[in-house]
């Protein structure tokens, strides 16, 4: 158990990331306030060509032996990912269907964001100038849930469903949705 942030892990190659995931694998896990989360990748069963085209893969999220998330119509970490975040992934968080979506097309950062929606409910990744924010909205005014602080996330007085979403949104590496490319400043 850890002090409440999320301590993630990658436990395979930058190229073994980035490829197309083949049989079930191990590949990446994180401390949480929950115990160690464990994020396996596989190819996807689906056949249609959608799924074989753009090398789809189904992700689980395992917490204690127990599946408690699981995505569909994810892909390889990097551009394949990107591509489907824009038109949205989809899975279930605690057997509760959701749709991940990303926004990252404008320069500026407050306009960048990956929302998790479930039903009226919506867990929102957002840039604040330097600040991440974790914010939820049930059909009213968005709360914050938690923000990233000296580098990590603090699921601290989050519930179930909340920390699963941080999880997920850590492990999967989703916050370069919210980086602005102005801020990659280095010299080619």
């Amino acid at each position: 158990m850890s002090d409440g942030f999320v301590e993630p892990k990658r436990l395979v190659s930058q190229r073994e990331w980035g490829d197309p995931a083949g049989d079930r694998k191990l590949h990446a896990v994180a401390q949480t306030s929950m115990g160690e989360a464990e994020l396996y990748r596989r190819r996807s069963t689906a056949q249609d060509f959608d799924a074989r085209a753009n090398s789809l893969e189904n992700w689980e999220l395992v917490i204690g032996g127990e599946t408690k998330v699981t995505v569909r119509d994810a892909a390889a970490p990097g551009i394949s990912l990107q591509k489907r975040m824009r038109t949205g992934i989809h899975g279930e968080i605690l057997g509760v269907e959701f749709r991940a979506q990303a926004a990252m097309r404008n320069v500026m950062s407050r306009f960048r964001h990956v929302d998790f929606t479930s039903g009226d409910r919506v867990v929102s990744f957002r840039a604040h100038g330097f600040r991440r924010v974790m914010s939820s909205s049930g059909g009213g005014v968005p709360v914050v849930l938690t923000q990233k602080r000296k580098g990590r996330w603090n699921s601290t007085g989050l519930d179930e469903a909340d920390t699963l979403v941080l999880v997920l949104f850590v492990l999967a590496e989703l916050e370069f949705f919210l980086d602005t490319p102005l801020g990659d400043l280095s010299p080619i």
